[in-house]
């Protein structure tokens, strides 16, 4: 992952295994959604890949990216 900030800061960061990276999603999407249970959003989302059910992968992105609340979008847009 590599983060860019001011166009002239870059700060790269390596995730040293599974868990950790995994564990840094979970909490990215508990931020996000304001949702403590990340598993319902992934869950649907590992199924369909692994189904190759690509409605259902397109469904469940929809799903989670429309739980983020509004508040959290308008931040994002003012940076």
């Amino acid at each position: 992952m590599s983060i860019t900030l001011f166009e002239s800061i870059e700060y790269k960061l390596k995730l040293p295994n599974v868990e950790v990276k995994q564990s840094l999603n979970d909490h990215i999407i508990e931020l996000l959604t304001k949702n403590n249970a990340p598993n319902i959003y992934k869950t649907p989302i590992y199924k369909a890949l692994l189904e190759a059910n690509l409605e259902d992968f397109k469904t469940s992105l929809k799903t989670m990216f429309e739980s983020i609340p509004y508040n959290n979008l308008t931040y994002i847009k003012k940076l």
